[in-house]
C-alpha cells in the first residue's frame, strides 16, 4: 500500500536507479559480436592460421601438390556429419608462397579443417622419411573471424627479389610481434585481391603478383626468424595442446594416484 500515492515520477531514488545501466557481461559481449555475420548453422566458426616453415628444395614433390593433398584430406576426414544439404560448411580458402627455402601461408576455413590440417602436416613431418616441410611455426591463429569468401586455395612460386633482404638479428619480441602483425595483414591483402578477380583471371593475377603487388609479400628474412624462434608454436606443440583430448584428475587421486588416471 503506497502512502499519499507517491509513484515512481516522484522518488528521486527510484528515478535514479530506473535510468541505472546495467554493465554488459562476458557473455553478452560474445553474443552481440556472434551476431554481427551471418554464419552457418552447423559450423558457425571460421578459424583463420598463418604458418611459416622451411621447405627442402630437392624434393621431388612439389609443395603445392602435397599441401593441396593435406587441405582435401583434412576437409574430408573432418567433415561434420551432423551438416544439412541445405547449408554446407563454408569452402576453405587461402594463399600459400613458396620461397625455394621457406614457404608462408594463410589458411582460412571452418575451425575443424584448420586444425586438422594442422594436425596432419604434424603427421607428415613424423611419418616421412623426407618431409617436404620441418620447423613449421604457427604465427597467427584466430578462431573467430569474418570470412573473406570464396573457395579458392592458390598457391604461388614467384617471388618479387625484393624480399631477399640480409637477416635480422636480435630483434626484440615485441618488434617479431609487429612484424608478424603486418604480415599477417599483407597476406590477407593479397587473398582478398586474388578472391576480387574473376575465377578466369585469378591465375593471371598471381603470376604478375611479384611485379604488381611486390609490398605484400613478407620478406625471406622475416620467415627465417619466425622459423628460429621460440616465440611460436610448432606444429608438435600445436598437435599436443589443441589435437588431443586432456586427461582428466578426480580430486581424490591428487592424494591417491590411480594407475589408469581418468580421460575425459
Amino acid at each position: 500500500m503506497t502512502k499519499g500515492g507517491s509513484s515512481v515520477a516522484e522518488d528521486a531514488q527510484l528515478r535514479a536507479a530506473d535510468t541505472f545501466e546495467e554493465a554488459q557481461t562476458l557473455l553478452d559481449v560474445m553474443l552481440k559480436q556472434f551476431h554481427t555475420m551471418e554464419r552457418n548453422r552447423t559450423d558457425p566458426f571460421i578459424s583463420k592460421v598463418v604458418i611459416a616453415g622451411e621447405l627442402k628444395e630437392d624434393s621431388s614433390r612439389p609443395f603445392s601438390q602435397v599441401f593441396q593433398e593435406l587441405i582435401d584430406a583434412a576437409t574430408v576426414k573432418s567433415r561434420n556429419p551432423l551438416s544439412e544439404q541445405s547449408c554446407p560448411p563454408s569452402p576453405p580458402s587461402g594463399i600459400f608462397l613458396d620461397y625455394g627455402t621457406h614457404f608462408v601461408g594463410l589458411f582460412e576455413a571452418v575451425d575443424r579443417y584448420v586444425a586438422e590440417l594442422l594436425i596432419l602436416m604434424d603427421a607428415e613431418c613424423k611419418s616421412t622419411e623426407e618431409p617436404i616441410f620441418s620447423d613449421v611455426r604457427v604465427l597467427y591463429l584466430n578462431d573467430d573471424v569474418v570470412p573473406l569468401g570464396g573457395q579458392y586455395v592458390c598457391f604461388v612460386d614467384k617471388i618479387p627479389g625484393v624480399v631477399a633482404q640480409s637477416e635480422k638479428v636480435d630483434v626484440p619480441e615485441d618488434v617479431i610481434a609487429e612484424m608478424v602483425a603486418d604480415d599477417v595483414r599483407k597476406l590477407t591483402k593479397l587473398l582478398s585481391l586474388v578472391l576480387s578477380e574473376g575465377v578466369s583471371k585469378r591465375k593471371n593475377f598471381l603470376d604478375n603478383a611479384r611485379t604488381s603487388h611486390p609490398t605484400l609479400f613478407p620478406n625471406t628474412s622475416s620467415l627465417k626468424m619466425y622459423v628460429k624462434s621460440d616465440l611460436f608454436l610448432t606444429l608438435d606443440e600445436y598437435h599436443r595442446v589443441f589435437g588431443k583430448l586432456p586427461e582428466l584428475v578426480r580430486d581424490v587421486e591428487v592424494n591417491h594416484p590411480v594407475d589408469q588416471p581418468l580421460k575425459y
